[in-house]
């Protein structure tokens, strides 16, 4: 992954969304406030060192983590 990609929701909702990219050390790279308005979103990544992060999306209350690899 060169830094963009799609996150796909299971429903959508109106409430406050926050996206995070935490690299492998625990620092956070990225950080923006998201609409889930609709299903899926692309996401473009502003210049990200190739490596292993995690995602986080916080949405009412729950945090959802899935790990990205950009190369």
């Amino acid at each position: 992954n060169n830094g963009s990609f799609k996150v796909e929701f299971a429903s959508t909702t109106n409430q406050k969304t926050t996206l995070t990219l935490v690299d492998g050390l625990g620092r956070i790279k990225h950080n923006q406030d998201i609409s889930m308005n609709e299903k899926t979103l692309s996401i473009t990544l502003p210049k990200v060192s190739a490596g292993v992060y995690v995602v986080q999306i916080i949405s009412e209350g729950k945090v959802y983590t899935k790990q990205l690899i950009i190369q």
